[in-house]
């Protein structure tokens, strides 16, 4: 399924991520700067790229697939997303969306 925030510094490899995007930033024509937070209201960043993930907006509750802690990132809480990760987001009507948006 996917693993808690508060959780994600003890584990090995990668995992996968649900939770909720509270900022972007577009760096340039190519990068964006996301912000995301869980029902355990911690905050971790991640850099995406605007071409490959362009659906992701501020509000949304998405799925990121495998990912990994960024030990090399200056910022503290950062996130790696591997050349085979997947962003996915949930259309409003789903029974996940109504029931995370609930507790968000």
């Amino acid at each position: 399924m996917y693993t808690s925030l508060e959780e994600i510094e003890n584990e090995e490899g990668d995992f996968n991520v649900l939770g909720k995007v509270t900022q972007v930033v577009h760096r340039d024509d190519y990068m964006s700067d996301i912000r995301i937070t869980d029902l355990s209201n911690t905050t971790w960043f991640a850099t995406i790229s605007w071409k490959k993930f362009p659906r992701v907006k501020e509000g949304e509750l998405i799925k990121i697939r495998s990912v990994t802690v960024d030990e090399d990132s200056e910022r503290k809480n950062s996130l790696r997303l591997a050349p085979y990760s997947n962003i996915m987001t949930f259309i409003p009507f789903s029974t996940l969306q109504t029931k995370f948006k609930k507790q968000f």
